[in-house]
């Protein structure tokens, strides 16, 4: 299966309620090249990242060992790594569906080992039947797809009864999104769409296909000092400042 085309982004877009959008009008696919040599692919950086933000939603707390999990834009399937290594072999499938056939190499060259299987697919057209997994993650990925209430439709539909979602998301009040915000004004944003939201209107947007058990915000790792001293600073005197919005909440 080969991904789909980039949806067609429009200058509407740059009016959405409580976010910040970068690359409105980008249409270009560049998440080939980016996993092909940014620093963003690299094996260190990618396991830190999944394993920071595993933690931060306990997802080993809350993932059975015998649950199916779908994570939705897998990139190099650090996150089900790390899954399939706390668990028995006789666990839950796990599935990680990616539209880079870049990245979906990585995974398979990183996790030759696991019992991992890889999907090339399109997060707003996922490959599976109704009520097909226990729990489905997107971590990083929605603020990357303009039709993001068609991410989390296709999420629930593929979602069992009471089945949960974990999220985690770029936060528009963050330093790091001033950069970045700097970076479009020039044309210089390297990482193609982005829809960045502040807390409670990514929250909001959640609550309309889901159940929301738990909310917050995550700084960033030690790899972004002056992003984390910042962010961390401010954060003490307004509590919607972060690095990452995270989220996890249950089929309704």
């Amino acid at each position: 299966m080969n991904p789909a085309h980039p949806p067609n982004r429009s200058s509407s877009q740059l009016q959405i309620s409580g976010a910040i959008v970068l690359n409105a009008s980008h249409s270009t696919y560049v998440w080939d090249g980016i996993w092909g040599g940014d620093i963003y692919s690299l094996p260190l950086e990618r396991k830190q990242r999944a394993a920071k933000r595993a933690a931060a939603l306990q997802l080993f707390e809350n993932i059975g060992t015998h649950e199916s999990v779908l994570d939705i834009g897998c990139g190099s399937a650090d996150l089900l790594s790390i899954l399939f290594d706390s668990r028995d072999k006789n666990g839950g499938m796990l599935v990680g569906l990616e539209r880079s056939g870049t990245a979906l190499d990585l995974a398979a060259k990183r996790n030759g080992d696991s019992d991992v299987y890889l999907v090339s697919g399109d997060a707003t057209k996922l490959p599976f039947g109704d009520d097909s997994f226990d729990n489905v993650l997107l971590f990083g990925v929605m603020e990357h797809i303009s039709d993001s209430h068609v991410v989390l439709s296709e999420a629930r539909r593929v979602l069992r009864s009471s089945g949960r979602v974990f999220i985690t998301s770029s936060n528009a009040m963050s330093a790091l999104q001033l950069k970045n915000f700097a970076l479009d004004r020039v044309g210089r944003y390297r990482y193609g769409y982005q829809k960045n939201w502040t807390r409670k209107s990514l929250v909001r947007l959640v609550e309309q296909f889901f159940d929301v058990e738990e909310q917050f915000v995550l700084q960033c790792d030690a790899d972004m000092p002056l992003v984390l001293a910042i962010d961390s600073l401010i954060g003490k005197i307004f509590s919607g400042w972060g690095r990452y919005i995270c989220i996890r909440a249950k089929r309704c």
